[in-house]
């Protein structure tokens, strides 16, 4: 056993969970996937590495410990960074729609079909 924690006494408190709804209000279960989808199609996307730190289980005497880096994801830096990416896309995709007076998806603006004949300013 690990004397990295010392006295440490690791127990389970019991309490009320959260609903966890208000991301639903916010953004839907079709939301998420349809972000996904999206996300997945930009340039420079590759899921990020999953690196297994089987040192630090052992010393914790844990069966395995992983680690998710997302620092290189687009340069960004965190992959929190992405849904402000989204958003922002988003809100160009309402704007070019409105614009253009018709539904415009994701595909038609990194493909830049729904403006190719009209210029649009935003």
């Amino acid at each position: 056993m690990t004397t990295v924690f010392g006295d440490a006494i690791i127990s389970h408190v019991s309490g009320r969970p959260h609903s966890h709804q208000a991301v639903f209000e916010i953004l839907s279960t079709e939301g998420f996937e349809t972000a996904i989808e999206e996300i997945t199609q930009w340039d420079g996307y590759a899921p990020t590495p999953l690196y297994s730190l089987k040192a630090l289980a052992e010393s914790l005497s844990l069966g395995e410990v992983l680690y998710k880096d997302e620092g290189a994801r687009f340069g960004l830096g965190s992959f929190k960074a992405l849904g402000g990416a989204y958003a922002a896309l988003c809100v160009l995709q309402k704007q070019i729609s409105l614009i253009l007076s018709h539904e415009v998806s994701f595909k038609d603006i990194r493909s830049g079909k729904s403006y190719r004949k009209r210029r649009v300013i935003l």
